[in-house]
């Protein structure tokens, strides 16, 4: 038996909330972040949590392992401290 097709869904673009996560500012569901926080400051770290961007930086070129003593040595998997490798 013959039935019409249901009516096809319009592709309109969904409104987008004012704030939001950093998930929903990420995949562009809301604008900001509470903090403010819009998708050009943030970025995807290496384990895939959504980060600010400017504070990612700043961590990075702050160095705190390396200013506390702990460094790496070739070949082994774990930290050493440089008294260790003297």
């Amino acid at each position: 038996m013959w039935r019409p097709h249901k009516p096809v869904m319009s592709e309109a673009p969904r409104p987008v909330r004012a704030v939001g996560t950093r998930a929903q500012v990420w995949h562009g569901l809301a604008h900001h972040t509470t903090g403010g926080l819009v998708k050009t400051a943030l970025k995807m770290n290496k384990s895939g949590r959504i980060v600010s961007r400017k504070a990612s930086e700043r961590a990075q070129s702050e160095r705190r392992l390396q200013k506390a003593g702990f460094t790496t040595k070739k070949g082994e998997f774990k930290l050493f401290s440089k008294k260790q490798l003297q």
